[in-house]
């Protein structure tokens, strides 16, 4: 009715009168005396303030009473109305959070992915956390982790189109430097006043080198071998401060088993001590058994049966050996030569090709392939005189051709040669054009490193 009701006297187990949820109670109390007074918000009912004298009382309330309880209830009703908002933003923002974040990590012969998410448990809204890792079409796994500031949806939205600027310049350019600066540039674009702290990482599983870059985010930790921990490289300001161009990309090559762990801040600050939590942290990742579920025992032990009150994100990539040591049709082949061994480089050719046919490339599909080795291999011999290397990785769902050289490298120009009668110039334009994908990149330690994904899919 949304008025209040007033029970001045009520006989003792008298309590006819009474109804809903309140009788039961007015009854097993032995009440005498009752007020009971509505809550809206919203031009609805959303509950009753239920005020009671029992009989040890010796007490009645009056119609004197009523406007003070009216009040009280007036009073109320905004709380309610808006506990019941920010349930509401906080439902939405955890099923888009969970949306946008990854369920599927990548399936790499040689590596392991193992992630988590665990909601704070304080009052605050849900966070902008995330983790990600995927692989690109020549085969590179990328992983990123960040954190946007403040809570609520608008962190969750901008987790989003941070995660999702992240894997689209992947698709393009998947240097981690490059990758930051268009996070960065969508994040002034769409939401100037936030900033966000972020990590990228790029793996190339076929020679098993890290490339890395930072924005204001905890570095990750790296174990090696002999299970020493220590951070990756880091640093720099966070998306939304940072300068185009500010930090470069650090690469370097990863020893077989080892792991890194990419984490978010509310893991280390649940204890308030953030180097006590650190510390955890590193010995945590130290003890750590990859074969068993390892991101949800590192969270058990640094938190040590503590709830964090912040979100906490997690992801442990486990890096146990290079697809050129997996080797077999399911992960890379290898070779190095000389670049004027014509013997040795048709042997990897037909090496190659054999390869190819086993996985069910079409005849056609795999005369391109040869006509892209051929040319690769030639322009290694052009500016590169020397060893060369030639890797084939068969793990994904096209086969990708590397060819890294030890010379001073050359780059690859996508337009055609000015001059329209030119003899050279042509090759690395051509090649672009007759596969799916095609980049050259600096080596890590020399010389340039080409990738060309090939047509027909793996069967």
């Amino acid at each position: 009715t949304k008025r209040p009701l007033l029970y001045e006297h009520l006989p003792e187990g008298g309590i006819g009168a009474v109804t809903g949820p309140y009788r039961e109670a007015i009854r097993s109390l032995g009440v005498v005396s009752a007020v009971i007074v509505p809550i809206a918000f919203g031009g609805a009912v959303r509950g009753t303030v239920a005020i009671m004298y029992d009989r040890t009382s010796g007490r009645h309330y009056s119609a004197d009473d009523l406007p003070f309880f009216v009040e009280v209830a007036r009073r109320l009703s905004p709380a309610i109305g808006n506990a019941e908002a920010y349930e509401r933003e906080r439902r939405v923002a955890r099923t888009f959070q969970a949306a946008a974040l990854t369920t599927e990590l990548p399936r790499v012969p040689g590596t392991s992915f193992d992630a988590l998410y665990e909601a704070g448990r304080s009052e605050a809204l849900i966070g902008g956390d995330w983790y990600d890792a995927f692989r690109v079409a020549d085969g590179r796994i990328v992983m990123s982790v960040g954190d946007v500031a403040g809570s609520g949806l608008d962190a969750a939205a901008t987790m989003a189109a941070i995660r999702q600027s992240l894997r689209g310049a992947a698709a393009i350019n998947p240097d981690p430097s490059v990758m930051l600066d268009a996070a960065d540039k969508v994040l002034r674009s769409q939401v100037p006043d936030t900033f966000v702290t972020a990590w990228v990482g790029v793996i190339d599983p076929v020679w098993a080198t890290l490339a890395c870059a930072g924005a204001g985010h905890p570095p990750p930790l790296h174990r090696n071998v002999l299970y020493e921990v220590e951070q990756l490289p880091g640093g720099g300001l966070p998306l939304g401060l940072r300068e185009r161009g500010q930090d470069v990309t650090r690469a370097f090559e990863i020893e077989p088993d080892t792991t890194v762990l990419l984490y978010t801040d509310g893991l280390v600050e649940a204890g308030r001590d953030l180097i006590a939590g650190e510390a955890a942290l590193a010995a945590a990742l130290r003890e750590a058994d990859l074969q068993a579920a390892p991101a949800q025992a590192i969270h058990e032990a640094v938190l040590d049966g503590r709830g964090a009150s912040d979100d906490v994100a997690l992801l442990v990539v486990a890096f146990r050996r290079s697809l050129v040591d997996v080797g077999g049709d399911r992960g890379a082949l290898r070779w190095t030569f000389a670049v004027d061994d014509g013997t040795a480089a048709g042997a990897a050719r037909h090496a190659m090709v054999d390869a190819l046919e086993r996985r069910g490339v079409g005849e056609t599909d795999r005369t391109v392939a040869e006509l892209v080795y051929a040319e690769l291999v030639g322009n290694a011999k052009r500016y590169a005189p020397g060893a060369v290397d030639v890797a084939l990785d068969l793990s994904g769902e096209y086969a990708v051709l590397h060819v890294l050289d030890r010379g001073s490298g050359f780059q690859h120009n996508a337009r055609l040669p000015a001059d329209a009668l030119a003899e050279s110039g042509r090759g690395l334009f051509i090649v672009a054009s007759i596969v799916e994908e095609f980049a050259v990149t600096r080596g890590i330690r020399a010389g340039a490193h080409a990738r060309a994904v090939l047509k027909g899919r793996l069967g």
